[in-house]
C-alpha cells in the first residue's frame, strides 16, 4: 500500500508539473500572439507612411518639373534634365537597398521614363533609347509575375508607347534615329501589356480604354511605314465601339472613334478597297455629328478639323 500511495503521488506530481507547463506554454503563446500583432500593426503603419511618402515624392517630382518646364529657355531645359536625372539616380539607389518595395521600384521605373521624355526633347537624342531600357529593366521583377498589378502592367504599357512614339516621330533634323521598326515593336508590346490588363481585370474600363488607344496607336505607326494596318485599326474600331456603347454620353469616346474610323479608312484606301474605305468615312462622319453636342468647351475646332479630314479622303475616293 505504501509503494501504490507513493506511485500515486509520483503521477500527481508530474501531472500538476504537465499543467503548469501547459498553462506556461499557453501564456508565452498568447504574450507571442500579442506581440505579432502588435509587430504587424507597427509594419502596416510604416507601409502606409512609406506609401504616402512615395506619393508625395512622386507629386513633388511632377511638381518641379512642371515648374522648370514654365521657366523655358537653355536654363530650364538644363534644369529639368538635371533634376530628372538627380531623382532618377536617388530612386534607383533607394531601390537597391529596397528592392522588394514595389511602389518604390514603380516610382523608379516613372523616374526613368520621365528622363527619357525629357532627354527627348533636350537632348542628347542618343541617350533616349537606354532610359527606355532602364525603365523597362526597372519594371521586370513586377510584370513576371503570374498575376501583374494594375499600375505595374499600365506602367509597362506607358514606357511602349513612349518608345513607339519617340522612334516613330524622331526629330525631322535627327532622321538617324527614327526606327519604325522599333517603333512598331514597342506599340505591339504597349498592346500587348493592356490586352494582359483587359484579360486579368476585366471589370476595370479604363484598361479596355487604354488598349483602344494602343491599337490606334500602332495602326498609326503602322500606316507610316506604308504596312497593313487594316486588321489593327479594325480591332480598334471594334474596341471603341465598346467604349461608346457603355458610355454614350462621353465625347471623347465618341471622337476617338470618329478618328479611329477615318484611319481604318485611309488604311483601306492604301490597300485600293475603296467601297469599304467609303463606308468607314461614313461611319466616321456619323460618330462627328453625334460627337458634336457633346463637344466641351474649346473642343469644336479639333472636331470641325477631324470632319474636314473626313470629307477630304471621301473627295479623293470620288476622283
Amino acid at each position: 500500500h505504501a509503494q501504490m500511495a507513493d506511485t500515486l503521488a509520483d503521477r500527481t506530481a508530474d501531472k500538476q508539473a504537465l499543467d503548469v507547463s501547459r498553462d506556461t506554454l499557453d501564456q508565452e503563446k498568447q504574450a507571442l500572439g500579442k506581440t505579432v500583432d502588435r509587430a504587424r500593426k507597427t509594419a502596416q503603419l510604416a507601409a502606409t507612411e512609406a506609401e504616402a511618402l512615395l506619393g508625395f515624392a512622386e507629386e513633388a517630382a511632377e511638381d518641379v518639373d512642371e515648374r522648370f518646364r514654365r521657366v523655358g529657355g537653355a536654363a530650364g531645359v538644363s534644369a529639368r534634365r538635371g533634376h530628372a536625372q538627380w531623382a532618377t539616380a536617388r530612386l534607383a539607389q533607394s531601390l537597391e537597398g529596397n528592392p522588394r518595395t514595389d511602389r518604390l521600384r514603380l516610382l523608379a521605373a516613372q523616374s526613368h521614363l520621365r528622363l527619357a521624355r525629357i532627354t527627348a526633347q533636350t537632348g542628347p537624342i542618343k541617350a533616349v533609347g537606354g532610359h527606355f531600357g532602364d525603365a523597362l529593366k526597372t519594371l521586370m521583377p513586377l510584370t513576371r509575375r503570374d498575376r501583374p498589378s494594375p499600375p505595374a502592367l499600365e506602367a509597362l504599357a506607358q514606357v511602349h508607347a513612349a518608345a513607339a512614339e519617340f522612334y516613330v516621330g524622331a526629330r525631322a533634323s535627327l532622321p538617324q534615329y527614327r526606327d519604325v521598326t522599333l517603333a512598331q515593336h514597342a506599340a505591339q508590346q504597349a498592346v500587348a501589356a493592356w490586352r494582359r490588363l483587359v484579360k486579368l481585370y476585366p471589370q476595370q474600363p479604363r484598361n479596355q480604354a487604354g488598349l483602344f488607344d494602343a491599337l490606334g496607336a500602332l495602326g498609326r505607326v503602322q500606316l507610316a511605314d506604308k504596312l497593313d494596318a487594316i486588321a489593327t485599326l479594325r480591332d480598334a474600331v471594334r474596341e471603341g465601339d465598346q467604349l461608346v456603347e457603355a458610355a454614350p454620353a462621353d465625347f471623347e469616346r465618341r471622337f476617338k472613334l470618329g478618328e479611329t474610323l477615318t484611319l481604318w479608312a485611309e488604311a483601306l484606301m492604301v490597300r485600293g478597297r475603296k467601297a469599304e474605305a467609303r463606308a468607314a468615312l461614313a461611319q466616321a462622319t456619323a460618330r462627328f455629328v453625334q460627337a458634336a453636342p457633346l463637344a466641351p468647351p474649346g473642343k469644336q475646332p479639333e472636331l470641325d478639323a477631324a470632319r474636314q479630314r473626313a470629307r477630304l479622303l471621301l473627295g479623293r475616293l470620288a476622283q
